[in-house]
């Protein structure tokens, strides 16, 4: 059985080796709301390099293409378009840590309103990081947004359903016992 399995994927993997070029425009490519975005500069340095940082990104193509597998993305768009597309992916990943790191020196800095918008746009673009999740969780816990807690645990069971269970759990506690966090 073992075997047979891997037979299959070399089969597969050969197929996507040599996959045609296809149209790569139609993406669902992430456009950074800069006008909906907390970017006023201000003392802290390192929330203003968070900014700069933002910025920078925002002019490069993002793409959310974590769901799929290396070999997935070549048979789907061709061996011509992968390092391209890994570029795309790097930058989604390179947002979601650059908002997850924003996110979390807004809220130590009790700007909850600024850390909530980052946060929750962090989530509408599909972010898996448990940072960014159990941050916007603690902040929920202290403005006791119920509503808060039930975006996060939807978004956990779609986003995140190998690490459902255990991330369910650490949610309940910040949500119950925040002075724990």
């Amino acid at each position: 059985m073992e075997e047979d399995a891997k037979e299959a994927f070399f089969e597969l993997e050969k197929k996507a080796s040599i996959a045609r070029k296809k149209d790569i425009s139609n993406l669902d490519y992430i456009t950074i709301p800069l006008t909906s975005l907390p970017l006023t500069r201000g003392t802290d340095e390192t929330i203003n390099g968070y900014i700069d940082s933002l910025y920078a990104i925002s002019e490069r193509p993002i793409v959310n293409l974590s769901k799929f597998s290396n070999t997935e993305l070549k048979l789907a768009y061709g061996i011509a378009n992968f390092e391209q597309l890994s570029e795309y992916d790097e930058n989604y990943y390179t947002l979601t840590m650059l908002l997850s790191k924003w996110g979390s020196a807004l809220f130590e800095k009790k700007k909850l309103s600024e850390a909530r918008t980052v946060l929750e746009y962090a989530l509408s673009i599909g972010t898996d990081l448990s940072s960014s999740i159990y941050t916007l969780a603690s902040l929920y816990a202290e403005l006791e947004d119920e509503e808060g807690f039930s975006l996060l645990r939807s978004h956990i069971l779609t986003h995140c359903p190998n690490r459902s269970e255990t991330m369910l759990a650490q949610l309940e506690k910040l949500r119950y016992y925040p002075y724990l966090a």
